[in-house]
């Protein structure tokens, strides 16, 4: 992040944070996980992601070995009407 100049890490940062925001009200995780990564290529790109007490892999990374089988999947529904609301707050 640091390598960008602070008008880029400030916008790159207001996506993040509008993405989580939509992720948050709409799917209601206990806790949303962020990470950055990119070793091999160097490049970035963020994870958002959003954590049930009861998701395979809690409370551990996703990385890491899962805990239980538990699938959490969105309907189809879902998943159009999130897209949507991440549309909308990105072309703002």
């Amino acid at each position: 992040m640091t390598d960008m100049e602070t008008l880029k890490q400030n916008l790159c940062m207001s996506i993040v944070f509008k993405v989580e925001s939509v992720i948050r009200s709409f799917l209601q995780p206990e806790k949303i996980n962020l990470a950055s990564l990119g070793n091999i290529t160097p490049h970035l790109h963020w994870h958002i992601i959003p954590r049930y007490s009861n998701d395979s892999y809690f409370p551990d990374s996703i990385w890491s070995e899962k805990k239980r089988s538990e699938k959490m999947e969105l309907r189809k529904s879902e998943e159009v009407e999130l897209m949507r609301l991440l549309r909308d707050i990105l072309s703002q």
